[in-house]
């Protein structure tokens, strides 16, 4: 019996990954440090032009992005992109 859960505990130990936070971090910089985020961030001032369609829409892509990546703090099947 203290065999089987050696066993168990040494298999179960290989499978706990270490989740690469810093390059989920890249990967979100790598979204948002460009001209574009910064031209929306300038929109929300007051007395500033609005969104168009076409801005809503790729910003929207953006933060989806974004969110599959925080997504994956999380969710352990969707780990195996970051882990180290």
């Amino acid at each position: 019996m203290k065999n089987q859960t050696k066993a168990y505990l040494r298999r179960r130990e290989k499978r706990v990954a270490v989740v690469d936070y810093q390059k989920m971090i890249e990967d979100v910089l790598s979204l948002v440090e460009n001209d574009f985020v910064f031209n929306m961030e300038l929109k929300t001032m007051p007395k500033s032009k609005r969104f168009t369609q076409k801005e809503a829409m790729e910003m929207a892509t953006l933060l989806s992005r974004i969110y599959s990546i925080s997504h994956c703090i999380h969710c352990e099947p969707c780990q195996i992109k970051y882990i180290k």
